[in-house]
């Protein structure tokens, strides 16, 4: 059977990524593509909506190549992302005789991409989440990324039929910058809605307040400046939950570490189920977005999600957060890496309280309505890939 489009998930790196690829094959199903999600990895274990059919693929996944991790030796790595690239090599071959547009998932400076992209050609489009500009940035020198970087890029730059998705209109723009043609990405949320959300919970709790970092926390995501913060504050009226697993055990040290001394902190390393994240969201007055400070734009999912649930953000002043923000009123924005300057933006949101950013939120909920979502995607990606 032929489908206009097959998606998967190249990277295996984060579940939350196959949420991400179910979302994009139904806003493509709801814009009227026949689409299909190849099984090639977790795809069958994350992707569940009974919209959206599967593939079961001849090519089968290698033994050990099917869970993230990395091996201590570099040459025993190497091999392993080899393996990793010729399968996917394989996989892409495959799917190509389903369809004319594959979509393969995260944007990084790998093998696997560069052994992807390779077996498209006009006629034959190559879709790709551009997570993040920095994949197509290269640093010089011999390292493998860079080289990996250089290649895509000049892929990419050569070839029309290597196309992309973005999260936000920041990230769409940092590609343009680097020679995409804008004809050549579509700018859709991670997230829709198909009505306001109600407006519940908001924080009426005059004089305390409960902070949540949620979600994969990544060695960059600098929870520990929060809890250095609190221990600037000396406030017990002031409750921060950290809800998510640790990406190493060093990570994990050092939150331990931070958290000697502070009694009004509660840590979950664990991935957490739909149920529990929702609650914890719920439950908080401001989401602390603590992500290190990238040079380039990032997706801004977790950002999102806070403010869906009619949640303000306290979030570093990296350029995504300072731009949606900042212009939308979303919060609270602090000078990254100055704990001062977080402990000021945290007593900030005591003394507001969460109820002084909701007109603001809701005005920004608007942009995610999934009918207003869905017309100007079917628009663009119509126009992207005739």
């Amino acid at each position: 059977m032929k489908y206009d489009f097959v998606l998967f998930e190249n990277t295996r790196l984060v579940d939350n990524h196959y949420k991400d690829l179910e979302n994009l094959a139904i806003l493509l199903y709801k814009s009227g593509y026949n689409v299909a999600i190849a099984d090639v990895f977790k795809e069958n274990d994350f992707c569940k909506d009974e919209r959206i059919p599967h593939i079961t693929l001849n090519v089968k996944c290698p033994e050990g190549l099917r869970d993230a991790y990395r091996e201590r030796n570099r040459l025993k790595e190497e091999w392993r992302q080899f393996r990793l690239a010729r399968y996917l090599s394989s996989v892409v071959k495959e799917i190509l005789d389903y369809t004319d547009n594959v979509y393969i998932g995260t944007l990084f400076s790998t093998l696997s991409v560069v052994e992807c992209i390779k077996h498209f050609n006009k006629g034959k489009n190559c879709i790709i989440w551009g997570l993040r500009s920095s994949a197509l940035k290269s640093k010089g020198g011999i390292k493998l990324t860079n080289i990996y970087s250089r290649i895509i890029k000049k892929r990419a730059l050569q070839n029309d039929y290597i196309k992309f998705v973005v999260s936000n209109e920041l990230i769409l723009q940092e590609f343009v910058q680097l020679g995409i043609s804008e004809n050549r990405i579509v700018c859709r949320p991670e997230r829709t809605i198909t009505e306001l959300p109600e407006v519940k919970g908001v924080n009426e709790r005059k004089g305390s307040l409960c902070l949540l970092s949620i979600g994969a926390i990544r060695t960059k995501k600098k929870v520990e400046h929060c809890l250095e913060a609190l221990k600037i504050l000396k406030d017990p009226s002031i409750r921060y939950i950290i809800a998510g697993k640790s990406n190493s055990e060093e990570k994990e040290k050092s939150i331990e570490k931070s958290m000697i001394g502070l009694q009004n902190v509660e840590r979950r390393n664990y991935r957490l189920e739909d149920k529990e994240y929702q609650n914890l969201i719920e439950q908080c007055d401001f989401m602390v977005l603590c992500d290190d400070n990238f040079k380039e734009s990032i997706s801004s999912g977790t950002m999102n999600e806070a403010v869906l649930n009619n949640k303000p953000v306290i979030a570093s002043n990296c350029p995504t957060f300072n731009y949606f923000v900042g212009k939308y009123h979303l919060g609270l924005l602090y000078k990254w890496n100055d704990i001062h300057s977080l402990a000021d933006a945290i007593k900030e949101a005591k003394d507001k309280g969460s109820n002084s950013f909701i007109k603001s939120i809701r005005d920004y909920q608007s942009l995610f309505l999934e009918e207003n979502v869905v017309r100007c995607f079917k628009e663009d990606m119509s126009k992207m890939i005739r």
